[in-house]
């Protein structure tokens, strides 16, 4: 008896250890389901929009788009779940715009026409990369920025605010650690 449950305790963690090792080296499939095809745009909508191209520091190209409000009180960095793509998100846009906010939404690298793969410090450096589109490109001052994640774009929009200022940082569906996915 005590052979047979050593025995199965033994297949059990071996079985387990399978397990983990597939976990770690899929880890990034499980977590990011990008999208490449865009299926629409703000102009389905009715809403004008600048198509947008940005390089990050590590030479990936990231693809976003600037929504302008007509009387606009603030902008949104709109920082995006694991899964689909921006043409994913027009009902956030419609909503932001109604409260005469610009937005600015861009995809991490791997998802819609943004090149690479998905990755954690990758999705950083495309955030700071879209900041800078912002502050540096579109003159926004970072008191007129707020910082908006949904989902994984909580984790994010919440790194970006610890290295940066912005006006407000708001986090919704998101999660506070990975293993409590």
């Amino acid at each position: 008896m005590l052979k047979f449950i050593g025995t199965a305790l033994g297949v059990a963690a071996v079985i387990y250890l399978i397990f983990l090792g597939y976990a770690y080296i899929f880890q990034s499939r499980m977590v990011y389901v990008p999208h490449q095809e865009l299926v629409t745009s703000p102009q389905e909508i009715g809403l004008d929009f600048l198509e947008v191209f940005l390089n990050t520091q590590d030479e990936k190209r990231i693809h976003g788009w600037f929504v302008p409000a007509k009387e606009e009180k603030g902008v949104v960095l709109f920082c995006h779940g694991n899964a689909g793509n921006i043409s994913h998100r027009l009902t956030t846009l419609e909503f932001l715009h109604a409260l005469d906010m610009s937005v600015f939404i861009f995809d991490y690298r791997g998802f819609g026409k943004s090149s690479g793969s998905p990755d954690e410090e990758g999705t950083y450096l495309d955030v700071h990369t879209a900041w800078n589109y912002l502050t540096r490109e579109k003159g926004y001052d970072p008191g007129e920025i707020f910082v908006m994640g949904r989902s994984l774009g909580g984790a994010v929009a919440a790194e970006l605010a610890v290295h940066q200022k912005p006006a407000g940082v708001i986090l919704e569906s998101t999660f506070l650690s990975v293993p409590e996915l």
